[in-house]
């Protein structure tokens, strides 16, 4: 994978198609936002030259019929190369898309559903306008069939370029901000705790959460130098989530998203602060680490060193302030959510990620902290 980083790295893009030697890109962004960046009329000026195709008819929750589309104009006009341009969820479309595309219609959703080896296609950029997903950076890709999240996970899905322009970044809404600034914090949390962390997972995570609490303030101003350093965070934590996947946060999050459309990082934040006390009161009768509770309470120890607090209490405090800071509101109540919803949202969610919380966690343990 090459990173081009820094204002004005987008004009790589021109380079990067010539050397790849391709004529007929796919693009895939979002509507309003790759007009709003100014994205748009900096890739036609680029790639001047290239025939351009362009794919946007997608929600925030790629779906498989959706992909379906996009594969069908990508067969339709030969592509040789494709290019995403936007947050998460165009850049796991695109993934989708060109890892998908080698099977028939037909067998796309059995693939998906056994976990089939995908087949390597053609190149793919990655070019974030958000800084907090770190889609670009890993080798999952997240689609949704009948209400239900499946994440495809293959070395064939990382992109094999990726550029991170903070000018990009310039124009996304605060509220897009604060969210995807947080699902980057999030999975940096999350990844230190997971059961599969390792001292590699380790070094790119606390670099993210170092970074993260330096810079978010001034990001969250549009300060472009604090952006960089935003983008720079997203790209560890995702390089720490490649390795270690999610948690609980994430997994009580996507029911959240999909029946009550909160954008992603938002939803995983509502829940995350819970956890700071969970994992840190394991015990030998609720433990899912091997490692032991020694060692899931030295992780916290650890995590709450890097936040600046004192014990975990003080840790979920720390949590609201900083919601309340990036304007996010932390009581599903006040988000339209009551007690009558939470069982359909409990049904919803993955498994797999519970899976990997240091602490399990049963449904009365789920109903508590939604409602609470």
């Amino acid at each position: 994978m090459s990173i081009h980083t820094g204002s004005r790295s987008i004009e790589n893009i021109a380079s990067i198609c010539r050397d790849s030697r391709v004529n007929n890109i796919l693009i895939v962004s979002g509507k309003e936002s790759i007009k709003k960046n100014h994205a748009f009329e900096k890739i036609n000026k680029l790639l001047a030259g290239f025939n351009l195709f362009f794919f946007q008819e997608f929600s925030k929750n790629p779906t498989l019929e959706e992909v379906k589309k996009g594969i069908n104009i990508f067969l339709k006009n030969n592509i040789e190369m494709v290019i995403a341009v936007g947050g998460g969820s165009c850049i796991d479309m695109a993934k989708l898309i060109r890892s998908l595309v080698k099977f028939n219609n037909q067998d796309i959703e059995r693939v998906i559903l056994k976990s089939n080896k995908l087949i390597k296609s053609v190149p793919l950029i990655a070019i974030p306008t958000t800084f907090g997903t770190g889609s670009e950076e890993t080798s999952f890709a997240v689609i949704y069939i009948k209400n239900t999240k499946y994440s495809l996970s293959d070395k064939t899905i990382k992109p094999n370029h990726v550029i991170l322009d903070p000018d990009l970044c310039l124009t996304v809404p605060k509220k897009v901000v604060s969210s995807t600034m947080m699902d980057s914090f999030c999975q940096s949390i999350e990844s230190l705790w997971s059961l599969k962390s390792n001292e590699t997972s380790k070094k790119y995570a606390k670099k993210s959460i170092k970074i993260f609490l330096e810079n978010y303030q001034n990001a969250y101003q549009g300060n472009i130098d604090a952006i960089e350093k935003m983008l720079e965070a997203s790209n560890l934590s995702r390089k720490a989530i490649n390795i270690t996947t999610t948690t609980a946060p994430h997994a009580l999050s996507y029911p959240l998203t999909i029946f009550h459309g909160i954008q992603h990082g938002h939803a995983v934040a509502l829940t995350l602060g819970s956890f700071f006390k969970i994992n840190y009161d394991c015990t030998e009768d609720n433990l899912n680490d091997p490692r032991g509770c020694s060692h899931v309470k030295e992780t916290l120890v650890e995590i709450l060193r890097l936040l600046g607090c004192q014990d975990s209490t003080g840790c979920v405090k720390f949590w609201s302030k900083l919601m309340h800071n990036l304007k996010l509101e932390s009581k599903l109540a006040n988000l339209g959510i009551n007690e009558h919803s939470i069982d359909n949202l409990i049904s919803y969610i993955n498994l797999e990620r519970l899976s990997n919380n240091p602490v399990k966690i049963d449904k009365d343990e789920i109903r508590d902290i939604y409602l609470n």
